[in-house]
């Protein structure tokens, strides 16, 4: 039986968590890749399985390193992305301080290769991913020809996971802001500035960019504008 066929059906008969490792740990052996994980692609709060590195995972759990420009790229191209880490190939050219940081500790934890295998949500935008590596690079044309069994198979795991661990397992919790954020982002989105704010709650103008910082921490988002995004998007604010 095809290898691609039997790690589907290993999907599909999983009943624990650990069903779901060995068969996702089966299909990235057959098809010759060192390591593979799954997770959210949220960098609040990110939920993973799988065998990338233990100091990996402890990193990315932190909420900053699996916001990376990989799943970026995937998601753009709804299509899986086959980098190298030696020669750069597949990663955007525009790379934050962080993105850097995660191309360098991924290469000091011994990555060199690997595909990047984004899972469309009903929003039609990648919240999830399952990404493979190798300890050396690959040629290209051989993970170009793979791409498609990768993500048939990705689409089988999420189904598997919500099926065998259910929605709520992988699917991160709404962060608690404490009043006076929620203040701060709420003026802020009707364009007051943080002097502004400063005088209407009567606190010091550092107050108020802490605050609005902090909010932004707990979204595992970027500035002002994308903590006030998220606010309405989780209906933290009307």
């Amino acid at each position: 039986m095809d290898a691609n066929v039997e790690a589907i059906n290993l999907v599909r008969k999983a009943l624990s968590a650990d069903d779901l490792v060995k068969a996702g740990s089966y299909w990235a052996k057959a098809n010759g890749f060192d390591h593979w994980i799954y997770g959210i692609g949220a960098p609040a709060q990110p939920r993973l399985l799988g065998t990338f590195p233990p100091a990996w995972i402890k990193s990315a759990t932190t909420g900053e390193t699996f916001s990376d420009p990989l799943l970026t790229a995937a998601d753009k191209r709804r299509a899986p992305v086959v980098w190298d880490l030696q020669s750069r190939a597949g990663l955007p050219s525009l790379l934050t301080v962080t993105h850097n940081r995660l191309a360098r500790e991924l290469w000091e934890m011994g990555l060199r290769s690997g595909m990047t295998v984004p899972i469309i949500k009903d929003d039609h935008h990648a919240q999830c991913v399952f990404a493979v590596s190798n300890t050396h690079v690959v040629d290209p044309r051989v993970r170009y020809k793979q791409e498609p069994y990768a993500m048939v198979f990705a689409l089988y795991f999420q189904q598997a996971i919500q099926r065998v661990l259910g929605n709520e397992v992988f699917t991160p919790q709404t962060p608690v802001l404490v009043p006076r954020e929620l203040e701060c982002l709420n003026w802020s989105s009707q364009g007051k500035t943080s002097a502004e704010i400063a005088m209407i709650l009567g606190i010091a103008e550092s107050t108020v960019n802490y605050h609005i910082a902090n909010a932004a921490r707990k979204f595992g988002v970027r500035g002002r504008l994308q903590a006030i995004q998220q606010a309405f998007r989780l209906r933290l604010l009307n």
